[in-house]
């Protein structure tokens, strides 16, 4: 009696973990879902694209290593939209400021009854009482910021276009995470998506191998 009550149990608390994972995850079967939201001044598109690049972020340096690293997928992104990099700031359009980090850990309770059943086994009434379980789901959200600005405009650096985009993720690996993003985002940088969009992509789109390469 003792087996088949925990073994009843166990499949309903595993079938209602799959079911809430599959609520939030964000992966499909087709790939990695995110949102991108970009929006981008009135006359960006008379600027040029030459631009050098520098960190968003307070406490990372444009020396860091793993700084260096995203800039490299954000220079090939940027490349095949038409981008030049240099390395002289005269010679610059644009400074475009990278940023990326991982919010703090958010923790959502759901909660399930399992109702109470019975069933004859081999002649004898066998029952499990309803249990209620809670189940906690932690998720992060990773964020990728891209902003330029145009360093023609020596009074102010007018900001002419901006691409945010976000990825709720069950671990908090924002190295493998961030390739998929600058991927994700790179068609819509420089455009105005006018609102937020999902985007979907897999780890074998020819936007994750171009901007790792």
């Amino acid at each position: 009696m003792n087996r088949f009550k925990a073994a009843g149990l166990s499949l309903v608390f595993l079938g209602v973990i799959a079911v809430l994972i599959s609520a939030c995850a964000t992966t499909s079967p087709r790939g990695i879902v995110m949102t991108v939201d970009s929006i981008v001044a009135r006359n960006a598109s008379s600027k040029g694209k030459t631009y050098v690049i520098t960190s968003a972020m307070q406490n990372i340096s444009d020396n860091d290593l793993e700084f260096q690293e995203v800039t490299r997928y954000v220079d090939n992104a940027l490349s095949s939209k038409g981008y030049v990099r240099t390395d002289n700031k005269e010679n610059a359009d644009l400074l475009i400021c990278l940023g990326y980090g991982i919010c703090p850990p958010v923790e959502n309770y759901q909660t399930h009854t399992t109702h109470g059943m019975a069933m004859p086994i081999s002649g004898i009434w066998m029952s499990t009482p309803s249990k209620t379980q809670t189940i906690v789901i932690t998720t992060y959200v990773t964020t990728l910021v891209l902003e330029a600005y145009d360093l023609k405009d020596l009074n102010r650096k007018s900001q002419l276009w901006k691409t945010t985009t976000k990825l709720i993720v069950h671990k908090p690996d924002l190295r493998s995470a961030l390739p998929f993003m600058v991927a994700a985002s790179s068609d819509y940088f420089g455009i105005n998506t006018e609102k937020q969009i999902n985007v979907t992509i897999r780890e074998d789109d020819p936007r994750v191998l171009n901007v790792r390469k």
